[in-house]
């Protein structure tokens, strides 16, 4: 599923996320259900439909809570945050952004904290604050090399670069 969302064929991978979360249910794993629903919201993201980014996200936020399934937290808090950026809710967006690193931080998420501090860092570089900018940037290229891929590296390097 993550391999279609790559590759932004977003048909096929509704299409397997909703089957994933269809099969999950029917087995009555609703903790193992959250992870499909995460996806189908930051996938609804990607696709530039807030409306049903936002309703998976909230269900997923609620069943995150509901059966422990807090692995999930920081994945989800991430798409919450850039839905209220968008609609221009910078402080509830930075709170999104705050509540995620903490859930991400705490289970070695990095994939996640290097995307959430990167986020930060481009809403305080808007903003013209340039010290916050770089103090997040700097944690988003910590938590990129911690994550050991090349691609985050590379994304959080080219955007310090147009600082």
């Amino acid at each position: 599923m993550g391999l279609y969302t790559g590759k932004q064929d977003f048909t096929r991978a509704l299409f397997y996320l909703k089957q994933s979360k269809q099969l999950f249910d029917s087995l009555h794993n609703y903790y193992m259900a959250v992870i499909p629903e995460v996806q189908l919201g930051r996938t609804y993201y990607a696709m530039s439909q807030p409306d049903s980014a936002l309703y998976y996200c909230q269900m997923a936020d609620k069943h995150i809570k509901r059966y422990g399934a807090e692995f999930m937290s920081c994945a989800n808090l991430i798409p919450l945050a850039r839905l209220q950026s968008d609609k221009g809710n910078v402080q509830l967006a930075l709170n999104y952004y705050q509540q995620s690193l903490l859930a991400g931080y705490s289970t070695g998420q990095y994939f996640y904290t290097y995307k959430a501090n990167l986020e930060i860092a481009r809403i305080y570089q808007k903003s013209g604050q340039i010290d916050s900018c770089i103090y997040y940037a700097q944690r988003a290229l910590g938590d990129a090399q911690k994550n050991g891929s090349g691609n985050p590296t590379a994304e959080v390097s080219l955007f310090v670069c147009n600082v």
